[in-house]
């Protein structure tokens, strides 16, 4: 379960026009008062429970399938028969040391037609020596209703390190019902400390602001669901010249001034050309203030940084491209750049 309470506000914005196109700037700052933590026990916990509960039920019958593709697999014998794709996933501080990290799978539905679907979840840490099971970093069951394209997504919680993760699907309920399994390396970075850092960069097809926070039940199913901002990413970052590229990530260590940073964000657009890379366009700098921010934002309460931009691609001719992103803490003279490809579509 997930526990938190955010606010977003519409942001002090600038509109930046080129002779070509306009970029439109919108910045969104979430106030993050709770934390992710009680995701990693509840994962951890949650296994023993549905096995006690679940005794000489189908449930049980669904479990003790996908626990044995997995250890099949972590053995070198996989024998899937639904072929599964990591689509993507992101990392976003937790609490202490944890990372929250949301991911999506690809599921072949001509394989798999069933709806009805477990999902059983495995992280397995890389560190010399097997521990005995059951201690896995993460372990759960969950049942949902596959969409239609496919495509899932799930959030789990680690500590930094290197994991192998398995996610295995199963027709629910049915007894000779087809299996298939993914198995995934995950590299989990470290945000602990003063380092000036950020979270993945996450592409967005849309933000969209909820009435409300989903309930604590609810929120494995929602797991781009940051307080009210509902997050879609895109898994292929390819985007039409009619939508908008909207991208966001939290910015980590920070030097503040009674609770306030003050940063400098800069996004530029490079365009990639087959005689080499060349610069397209930017945005004004984002600035995260005193003076930007809202009155109770405050660092030293764990309230969490976010830079967000909403770009109109209309006059992006197709192609790909990178975005640059440079973050800037201006009291310590500290910088990092990250960069992100994608790709602009005629339709």
């Amino acid at each position: 379960m997930i526990e938190r309470q955010s606010r977003i506000l519409d942001c002090v914005g600038c509109a930046v026009r080129p002779s070509s196109m306009m970029l439109r700037l919108r910045l969104l700052a979430i106030v993050w008062l709770t934390t992710l933590a009680t995701l990693a026990i509840g994962g951890r916990q949650l296994n023993a429970a549905q096995e006690r509960s679940a005794a000489a039920t189908t449930e049980q019958q669904d479990l003790s399938a996908l626990t044995q593709l997995v250890d099949a697999s972590f053995a070198g014998r996989p024998t899937s028969e639904v072929p599964l794709t990591w689509a993507g996933n992101h990392f976003i501080r937790s609490q202490g040391d944890s990372v929250y990290v949301p991911f999506t799978i690809a599921v072949d539905r001509g394989q798999l037609p069933a709806t009805a679907t477990q999902v059983y979840i495995r992280a397995v840490a890389r560190s010399g020596a097997p521990a005995p099971a059951p201690k896995f970093a993460w372990e759960t069951l969950q049942a949902i209703e596959m969409p239609a394209d496919g495509h899932f997504s799930r959030a789990i919680a680690l500590t930094p390190g290197t994991y192998d993760v398995f996610v295995a699907v199963k027709e629910k309920g049915v007894a000779s019902g087809k299996l298939g399994l993914v198995r995934h390396e995950l590299s989990v970075p470290s945000f602990a400390g003063s380092e000036l850092s950020t979270s993945s960069i996450i592409l967005a097809r849309s933000l969209e602001q909820l009435p409300s926070a989903p309930s604590p039940d609810k929120q494995q199913d929602n797991p781009y669901v940051f307080g009210p901002l509902k997050v879609t990413p895109s898994t292929d970052r390819e985007f039409s010249k009619t939508g908008d590229l909207q991208v966001l990530f939290w910015i980590y260590g920070a030097s503040q001034t009674a609770g306030k940073p003050d940063v400098q964000v800069d996004y530029s657009f490079l365009q990639q050309l087959p005689d080499g890379e060349k610069y397209f366009n930017r945005t004004n700098p984002q600035e995260l203030n005193v003076k930007t921010l809202p009155p109770e934002f405050n660092l030293t309460m764990g309230h969490q940084l976010l830079s967000s931009l909403s770009v109109s691609l209309a006059s992006f001719p197709p192609g790909n491209y990178r975005l640059e992103i440079k973050v800037t803490d201006k009291p310590s003279g500290k910088s990092l750049t990250n960069s992100v490809n994608f790709a602009v579509s005629a339709s």
